[in-house]
Formats: C-alpha cells, sequence, structure tokens
C-alpha cells in the first residue's frame, strides 16, 4: 500500500522519473534528482525554469518514486494549497519528502512564508527532504530576508523547456509510454500545423488516441484531419 499521504487535491500516479523526456540539458539535474531519491540525509533543491517546462511532472515523478520505494512524501500544488489554512505545512518534516510546487505563490502571503520557513528548518533537522519548483530563479526582495536566506543554501537548478527541434523526439518518447502508437508521419503532421507548445499537443494526442480506440481506426494522418475538425 502506498504511504504517500491524502491531501485534498488530487495527484496523477502516472508521472515516474522514467517517463520524463529530458535532453542532456536537464541529464544532470536528473541524475542528482534519481541519486537524492535514494539517500537517507535530506537535501533540500529549489528547481526553476519557464512555465511548461515540466516542473509539476517532475515533483510529481518524485513523489511517485518515494512511494514506490515505500518512503513517505507529499506533493502540494500550491495554486490550489494557497487558499487553505498555511498550518497544512506543520509537522510535514515527519515524511521523506515535500514537493511543493509554485515557489512564486508565496510571494503575496507572508503567513504562508513563515509557515514555509518553519518548515525547512524542521527538515534540516530531521531527514525530510524538500524540492520546490519555481517559475522564477531565485529573486532578492519576493520574500523576507530569513527566507530568502534559507532558500540560498538549497541546491538550485534550472530545469529546462523542450526546445523545438526536440519536440518530435518528445512526443514519439511520451507517446510510447502511454501505448500510444503514433508513425512519424503523424508527428511532423502535428508539430507542423498544431501548437508548438509540447503539454498542449500531449494532451491533443491522448484525445485522438481515445477517439481512436472509440472508433476502432488506427491513428493517420487522415483520421487526425478528420478529428481535428471534430475536436475544434
Amino acid at each position: 500500500m502506498s504511504k504517500q499521504l491524502i491531501f485534498p487535491f488530487d495527484s496523477d500516479q502516472y508521472p515516474k522519473i522514467n517517463n520524463f523526456f529530458y535532453s542532456s540539458n536537464n541529464e544532470v539535474l536528473i541524475n542528482i534528482i534519481k541519486d537524492s531519491i535514494c539517500a537517507d540525509n535530506n537535501e533540500n533543491f529549489f528547481i526553476y525554469g519557464e512555465r511548461d517546462s515540466g516542473k509539476s511532472f517532475l515533483l510529481q515523478a518524485i513523489c511517485n518514486e518515494y512511494s514506490a520505494n515505500g518512503r513517505k512524501s507529499i506533493y502540494i500544488p500550491m495554486a490550489k494549497a494557497i487558499n487553505m489554512q498555511a498550518n497544512m505545512l506543520e509537522n510535514l518534516n515527519d515524511l521523506d519528502a515535500v514537493c511543493i510546487d509554485d515557489f512564486t505563490k508565496f510571494y503575496h502571503s507572508t503567513e504562508w512564508q513563515i509557515a514555509f520557513f518553519n518548515l525547512i528548518n524542521q527538515c534540516v533537522l530531521s531527514k525530510c527532504s524538500l524540492y520546490v519548483s519555481s517559475d522564477e530563479g531565485i529573486s532578492e526582495g519576493v520574500v523576507f530576508t530569513d527566507l530568502m536566506s534559507r532558500i540560498k543554501k538549497m541546491h538550485v537548478y534550472e530545469v529546462k523547456k523542450i526546445a523545438d527541434g526536440e519536440l518530435s523526439q518528445a512526443l514519439k518518447f511520451c507517446a510510447e509510454r502511454n501505448g500510444i502508437n503514433l508513425n512519424n508521419e503523424v508527428i511532423n503532421y502535428l508539430t507542423t500545423r498544431e501548437t508548438r507548445i509540447f503539454n498542449k499537443l500531449f494532451l491533443l494526442i491522448k484525445e485522438i488516441d481515445l477517439l481512436s480506440a472509440q472508433e476502432k481506426r488506427k491513428i493517420t494522418v487522415p483520421f487526425v484531419k478528420e478529428m481535428l475538425k471534430r475536436i475544434n
């Protein structure tokens, strides 16, 4: 049975480190994260990158890897949690890992900043590791001074967004991980005629795959053209 705690928000069980597409630009970060998951000592990470660079997927994958190893973890999406009580961060240092998604949500809440500051201090004294994501790198003046000082002591890494030249490779990789059979012709058609944003393209592919199963038809360029007219 999973030891991942249940909080009042959904957690996607699909993300795994091995399901995360990464190029050589992110290889160092991924290897360090893999090592940290297996380590007994606590490590604190501040992971920043552009929107849609895969930070949320990565943090959920980290939680799922901890759970798969029989260790306790929690994923907290601040977009939802910011509207709740900040005391939900209390006593989380009893876990093996806490993943907090979107540090920028703390900017306008002193209450949450204090709660996060206390959590960092508690984790330093325990074996709980912290993984924090942000759309921005570390900036002075956005949170109170002592909190910023603690954050600067974390391991800071940037996760690189999927480059245009890697888009087809990334789609094929993720489609295969989801059991979706896409040939190169279909991938080329989608990447040259639809959005270049990976997340949106992948959601589109999943929708096309569902329609393919419902209609018992293979995913071909003519089928994709037909389905796009229906979807749009």
